[in-house]
């Protein structure tokens, strides 16, 4: 028994019709289309070790093209972890900048990203434990408010090193003690 899956082309759009396509064919083009996104997956990883040259030569005009690229095409992919990565490597790029606003706000973007899909993502390089500290550098930079926050990702950082809450409820006492 034959299954047909209809496809939406072009002229599909104008004529309100479907293109029957079989199985066998989408079975087909299955490897064209895997090849195809690992392509583009090394040619981000291409664009981010390109990038990182550049911050290292001190050419960071160059390397933020070429991350906000990167960040562009992670964001067409809707990879998740993608993006995170490309986050933090703006934000690295922007530290090494002494940009701290810049860079803390990329980090948080990082961080808010992983704690929504963190349920999904099993790939340790793009864990918050491994660009907090950065982001607690550019907070304690900033200082005044954003400062304060340092103490609160700090706590965040060692409690998912230790894998425990340990010591964040008594930061936040700290913090909403202080308001009063």
């Amino acid at each position: 028994m034959s299954t047909t899956t209809l496809l939406a082309t072009p002229s599909a759009a104008t004529s309100g019709r479907m293109t029957p396509i079989s199985t066998t064919t989408l079975s087909a083009a299955a490897p064209t289309i895997l090849a195809a996104a690992a392509v583009v997956t090394t040619a981000a990883a291409a664009i981010a070790k390109t990038a990182t040259e550049h911050i290292a030569a001190g050419q960071y005009g160059h390397a933020e093209v070429l991350l906000l690229d990167s960040y562009a095409c992670s964001l067409a992919r809707r990879s998740d972890v993608d993006i995170i990565r490309a986050l933090v490597r703006l934000g690295d790029l922007y530290r090494a900048q002494f940009r701290w606003a810049n860079a803390a706000g990329k980090y948080h973007e990082a961080y808010a990203l992983w704690e929504q899909v963190s349920y999904s993502i099993h790939d340790a390089s793009v864990h918050p434990i491994t660009f907090l500290p950065s982001l607690v550098e550019c907070c304690e930079k900033l200082g005044g408010e954003t400062g304060k926050m340092a103490a609160v990702i700090r706590a965040k950082a060692l409690a998912m090193q230790e894998h425990t809450t340990r010591g964040l409820d008594d930061i936040v006492e700290e913090d909403e003690g202080e308001e009063e």
